[in-house]
Parts: structure tokens; C-alpha cells; sequence
């Protein structure tokens, strides 16, 4: 059974968009820890410690309960992938940075699903979603950690 036509144009180019965004980002699979990464997830018992989702849930970005110095960065699903993260890889950076550069091609993916068939043409879905992918808006999203 094969597709029609429509069908297969938004996945072969969710391919290409997603291939774009992994290009133009590969290089962060190379990055460490930096900055606010070693607070966020170095240093963070709700990351690095045993696995509690009550742990996390009840911690705001940086770790610290409402015993501590709460803060305003309540990320619970944030701090969910990268305990996630951590015990995938035993803290290698480089496996933070894949999760980032993935996390990006699907949203890059998703712009070109919106798109497609409401820009008036789908060139410009493709267009507008490889603009997105490749951006140097979301370096620091992408290539941070934490980002």
C-alpha cells in the first residue's frame, strides 16, 4: 500500500528539516558542563541522586525544596529529562547535548507539521521550518545543557 502524495511530502521533508537541525548543531555533541550546568545538574541530588519523582517534583531547578531557598525556576519535567539523562549515560555531557539537539529537530518537525498546507504554499512550510531548525536564535537553547 503506498501513500498518496500528500502524505509523503510532509515526511519526506520533516526528514530533511530534521537532518538540517542536526547538522547545523552536531557540534554540541563535543561541549562539557558549563556554567549554570554544574548547579543545575552537577550539584543537583535531585538529578544525580537515587531516581525520586517525588524528589524532583517537590525541587525547583536548581534542587532546592521548599525547606531551602525556593526559587521561581520550578522545571519539574526539565529536571525529569535530565535525570533521565544522567542515568542513561552515567553524566556524560555529550548525551545532555544529543537530548537538546533531538528535542530541537522534533520541534523543528513540528513548525513544518503547522505549516504545511497554511502558508499558502508548502515551499514555504519547508522554508519557514528549515529557518527555524537552523537559527542562531536557539544556539543557547540548543547547545546549552540547561539551555
Amino acid at each position: 500500500m503506498t501513500l498518496p502524495e500528500a502524505a509523503r511530502g510532509p515526511r519526506l521533508w520533516s526528514a530533511v528539516v530534521a537532518a538540517l537541525c542536526l547538522l547545523a548543531y552536531a557540534n554540541a555533541l563535543r561541549d562539557g558542563f558549563v556554567l549554570d550546568d554544574h548547579a543545575a545538574v552537577l550539584r543537583n541530588d535531585a538529578v544525580t541522586g537515587p531516581f525520586s519523582l517525588a524528589r524532583i517534583f517537590a525541587s525547583d531547578f536548581w534542587g532546592r525544596t521548599a525547606a531551602s531557598r525556593f526559587t521561581e525556576t520550578y522545571r519539574p519535567l526539565a529536571s525529569l529529562t535530565l535525570a533521565i539523562d544522567w542515568r542513561l549515560a552515567r553524566g556524560a555531557p555529550w548525551v545532555f547535548h544529543l537530548t537538546n539537539v533531538l528535542l530541537h529537530a522534533l520541534a523543528s518537525v513540528m513548525v513544518l507539521r503547522a505549516a504545511w498546507g497554511r502558508l499558502g504554499s508548502n515551499a514555504a512550510a519547508v522554508a519557514a521550518a528549515s529557518v527555524f531548525a537552523v537559527h542562531t536564535l536557539h544556539t543557547d537553547a540548543v547547545t546549552a545543557i540547561v539551555g
